[in-house]
């Protein structure tokens, strides 16, 4: 019979941490966005937190087969870097949407989040001006 390790917990937690400190939201693969968007579905936001609040933002061009550029979407990332929390998480999907969840956010600051996004958008960044963005919200239960 095999002998049996004993475990190292202060090696285990470790492992499990960030190697750097964190300022900024944090970036995640779509994969690991997903599977924590459905952990908040399972137990639900609104048990632990004030709420939690899913926002994608779609890029779609003058025409509609047009094709964003990475710029626009890592310009308009930047943006998102200014009003976002280290709490909050996002994700690219396909190549003209990115995804965020705020977690512990209610509806006033999250009007206010979405509000400041859209005007830094729409002021600093005139050279995207011919690519719409669609904001769509969606409070998790």
């Amino acid at each position: 019979m095999g002998t049996i390790k004993q475990a190292n917990h202060e090696e285990i937690i470790k492992s499990l941490r960030e190697n750097d400190v964190q300022t900024e939201m944090l970036e995640l693969d779509g994969e690991q966005f997903r599977l924590i968007y459905r952990y908040l579905e399972r137990v639900g936001s609104s048990n632990y937190m004030s709420g939690s609040q899913l926002l994608i933002f779609t890029f779609t061009g003058s025409e509609s087969n047009e094709p964003i550029p990475a710029k626009v979407i890592d310009s308009f990332i930047a943006v998102l870097r200014k009003f976002l929390r280290i709490s909050d998480v996002f994700t690219k999907r396909e190549d003209n949407q990115i995804m965020v969840l705020l977690f512990d956010i209610n509806k006033t600051n999250s009007e206010m989040v979405i509000e400041r996004i859209e005007n830094e958008w729409s002021h600093e960044l005139s050279d995207y001006r011919k690519y719409h963005l669609e904001i769509h919200t969606e409070w998790l239960k």
